[in-house]
């Protein structure tokens, strides 16, 4: 039976330190994190390993991760999706993967625009790509992604 992993980075983000908070964000990643785990055990043709990096910022107070983790049994950490996290400690355990493997970002937060270079323009449509908003993304000094 032929082995796959399936890396996965999810981002999460309810408490945002210099915008407007969210509510359902951390909730959706942990939704998300139970169906990846029952598609990896329900495979039939080959086994996959799953392996989930998990970025959550909750609101103070929220206590959905610690419940989700007594509710399945599970113990995990997370860390801070912050601008360095995202944009290194995702993409390290991304590179983790294989030719066969399998990859996955997910991401619920805040999102944004910017305008596209000249040279990715589109002839018609909007001229704008859409980006993620890290949770210290409003912060003086911290760049934007």
């Amino acid at each position: 039976m032929p082995q796959k992993n399936l890396y996965a980075v999810l981002i999460g983000i309810n408490h945002y330190e210099a915008v407007n908070r969210l509510n359902g964000c951390v909730k959706d990643i942990l939704n998300i994190d139970a169906i990846l785990r029952k598609i990896c055990v329900s495979q039939i043709a080959s086994s996959i390993t799953y392996h989930p990096l998990y970025l959550l910022s909750p609101r103070d107070g929220d206590t959905s991760i610690q419940d989700y983790q007594q509710e399945h049994g599970l113990s995990f950490d997370y860390h801070a999706p912050d601008f360095v996290n995202v944009t290194q400690k995702a993409f390290d355990h991304l590179g983790n993967a294989s030719d066969e493997d399998i990859c996955l970002f997910y991401f619920s937060g805040h999102g944004s625009t910017m305008q596209m270079p000249p040279g990715f323009r589109p002839d018609k449509g909007n001229p704008q790509w859409e980006t993620i908003v890290c949770s210290d993304s409003r912060k003086p000094g911290v760049r934007m992604w």
